[in-house]
């Protein structure tokens, strides 16, 4: 119901067939205030685990790869507005440097036997 948004791409390489997972699903129009505790500054260089961890991405846990094969695997995170889509429940704490945009990470690939 607001961003910031993360999707996970997939490339077979086989087939160049692109797969992404993403939050698609519905939710209660509520939609809880931002906190301080909710930013997360990461240093150049510096790389962020558990992003499911933190409530706003769990539904990465349950990306698959199914088939064997040769992948090309991606991330993007997606920043773009501090309006929520749904009704607030407080007021929310605005980190003006807040990095708004879209941005992707590197591409790993990947082997699944």
């Amino acid at each position: 119901m607001r961003d910031p948004g993360y999707d996970v791409y997939l490339r077979d390489e086989s087939n160049g067939k692109l797969y992404r997972w993403a939050f698609v699903g519905g939710r209660c129009g509520n939609v809880n205030a931002i906190e301080k505790s909710d930013y997360v500054t990461i240093p150049a260089g510096a790389r962020r685990s558990k992003v499911a961890d933190n409530g706003w991405a769990s539904y990465l846990r349950r990306a698959r790869i199914g088939l064997p094969g040769a992948y090309t695997l991606w991330v993007v995170y997606r920043f773009c507005s501090f309006k929520p889509r749904g009704v607030p429940l407080g007021a929310d704490f605005v980190e003006q440097s807040a990095a708004c945009g879209v941005y992707a990470s590197n591409a790993l690939g990947v082997v699944v036997r």
